[in-house]
């Protein structure tokens, strides 16, 4: 099993990366943690061109890797589905967490429908009851089609720093 864990887009998402990476390290998990370029150089910070930078960055990363389960946060959850179908990969794992719903919802959505609906693994969705971006019930009803466990957090934010809880998952 090979881990790639997805960041969420903002730089202050860096704290919940380091935790990961630690878990991942402590629990002895073969992992990638990709860092945004624009966290390194904010002066090329620029969202339109956020996937078409990162996601053949990442592509280039797994090569050669197999058995690979995808983690996702809020933007890098949409930067897994893009990864995933331009990749053309088949992961064995796919989680996501804080589902990004609010803003271009149609457009999101038919990212997430397109890519899960393709897969033919064990996909699992973790969302906040008050998370600002989607409550779960959105995520629920953008979802529908889609085979997923969705395992709701009792927080009222958009931080996802679950570490242990996604390599409990692992373990699954």
């Amino acid at each position: 099993m090979f881990v790639v864990y997805l960041p969420g887009y903002s730089k202050k998402n860096e704290e919940e990366l380091k935790s990961f990476v630690a878990c991942f390290k402590k629990n002895k998990i073969e992992f990638y943690a990709h860092r945004w370029n624009h966290w390194e150089h904010p002066e090329e910070e620029n969202y339109e061109k956020f996937f078409e930078i990162e996601v053949p960055a990442i592509i280039s990363a797994l090569k050669e890797k197999d058995e690979i389960v995808f983690i996702g946060k809020s933007d890098g959850s949409r930067v897994a589905m893009k990864v995933i179908e331009e990749g053309g990969l088949s992961p064995q794992q796919i989680i996501l967490m804080g589902l990004p719903l609010s803003k271009d919802r149609e457009e999101k959505i038919k990212l997430y429908q397109r890519v899960l609906k393709k897969q033919n693994c064990p996909i699992v969705i973790i969302q906040n009851n008050h998370d600002p971006y989607s409550s779960p019930e959105e995520v629920r009803n953008a979802l529908t089609d889609i085979c997923c466990q969705l395992i709701i957090k009792e927080l009222d934010t958009h931080v996802y720093n679950y570490s242990e809880d996604i390599v409990s998952l692992l373990a699954n």
